[in-house]
């Protein structure tokens, strides 16, 4: 499985999921994505090669949401398609990497499936919501609801990086017009997905997670504030680390990130 793919799995209720695989190592990791109008369906190479430190020790899997999602499409959801999908892989223990979004979705599969997930690795997240992300959330609904899609795209691209990021980079904002052009449907999808983190709350229920956990945080996180990231770790009693020069797009704006969190899973304390 060294070389990237581009893959299908049907669901329970004939829906299809696309997702990516790649590397050769022994053990199993999942990366889980967080909020973004981009899908992964076609982009295993791009993102074996982002995440290609981690080629040697682990095979990879990156899952998309299912193709047809509708109003009531909540974060338990996406749980159970993950969960669906790696049995219907044969696959037994995972090690998991949730970013935004991402980590709601690793937080819960690791409250619910203790058994399925090994180590954990939350970032940029929040185990509930608060009012910062409610209203960056709130702006970017409103703004896909209007069809105001260079304003979404200019308040998503100010909002996720850290001005410190944008200077330095200042392709950056050339690049995201280029390739941020979602269709009408997409949209409609986002949304969807955007209003499932506002109902996302496990606070009480972190005690349950068994898992070997570390929590990534930013300081300059404009989504969500670095304190929720410090209340996480607090919570379930676990290893921290904060970055303090990045804002909440951290796993692309720190050069050695992967490098972390690739030494806190395969280390063996």
């Amino acid at each position: 499985m060294f070389f990237p793919k581009n893959c299908q799995i049907k669901l329970y209720d004939d829906d299809i999921i696309n997702y990516v695989s790649f590397g050769y190592g022994n053990k199993n990791l999942l990366l889980i994505p967080g909020l973004n109008i981009e899908r992964i369906k076609g982009k295993a190479l791009q993102l074996a090669f982002f995440y290609r430190i981690f080629l040697r020790d682990y095979k990879v899997f990156i899952f998309d949401h299912k193709e047809h999602i509708n109003e009531s499409y909540e974060i338990s959801d996406m749980v159970e398609e993950i969960v669906y999908c790696i049995k219907k892989l044969n696959i037994d223990k995972v090690d998991v990497v949730g970013v935004s979004q991402g980590g709601m979705i690793a937080q819960l599969l690791a409250i619910n499936y203790p058994d399925i997930v090994e180590k954990l690795v939350l970032v940029a997240t929040t185990s509930r919501n608060n009012p910062t992300q409610n209203n960056v959330i709130d702006r970017w609904i409103v703004l896909a609801e209007n069809g105001e899609l260079q304003e979404l795209q200019k308040n998503m691209l100010e909002t996720v990086y850290s001005k410190r990021y944008i200077a330095k980079n200042k392709w950056l904002s050339i690049l995201v017009r280029i390739i941020f052009k979602p269709k009408l449907n997409q949209l409609d999808r986002f949304i969807i997905l955007a209003r499932s983190c506002l109902k996302f709350d496990v606070f009480d229920k972190l005690d349950k997670i068994q898992s070997k956990t570390l929590v990534i945080g930013a300081k300059l996180d404009q989504v969500i504030p670095v304190e929720f990231s410090n209340e996480l770790a607090e919570r379930i009693n676990c290893q921290k680390f904060i970055f303090e020069k990045s804002g909440h797009a951290v796993h692309q704006e720190v050069s050695d990130f992967n490098k972390t969190v690739l030494n806190f899973l395969i280390s063996s304390n």
